[in-house]
């Protein structure tokens, strides 16, 4: 999923635009940073009188939270000079959870080779996305030992 959204920001068009009043501070900022913001996904348009009106947000955030993500980007725009992407990568990180195969679930042995073949083709690191492990490597002393075949 971290792959598919990339660094750029895949933007979803709001059915309809939100109009957002700026402080000035955030207007500023808003001026001096349309690219940054289109890059991560926001389509914004001016609206006069420091109104602005939000067209697009990016993919993962949703319209929901749209307003406040927003202000969140300008935040760190204002603090650091980039959007921080780590509320996306958790955004991410959960999407991903609520798609996974749980433990405990029966799934389709071809479906599992075939995760099996996208990890190894893509090379992805072989862990959930909180960490924990998806393989383990057992060797033949271990499988010995369960065996009881050597002490």
């Amino acid at each position: 999923m971290k792959q598919a959204y990339g660094d750029t920001g895949i933007a979803q068009q709001l059915l309809a635009p939100v109009n957002i009043q700026l402080s000035y501070r955030e207007y500023a900022i808003y001026q001096d940073s349309k690219d940054a913001l289109l890059a991560a996904g926001f389509e914004v348009s001016d609206f006069g009188d420091r109104m602005i009106q939000l067209r697009s947000v990016p993919m993962v955030l949703g319209q929901a939270k749209s307003i406040d993500c927003f202000h969140d980007a300008l935040d760190d725009l204002a603090e650091c000079g980039k959007i921080s992407t780590q509320k996306r990568t958790d955004r991410i990180i959960q999407m991903a959870c609520k798609h996974a195969v749980k433990g405990g679930e029966r799934a389709p042995m071809e479906a599992i080779f075939e995760l099996i073949r996208q990890m190894i083709r893509d090379n992805v690191t072989p862990t959930c996305p909180h960490g924990r492990p998806l393989v383990v490597e057992v060797t033949q002393r271990d499988l010995e030992k369960r065996f009881h075949r050597i002490q």
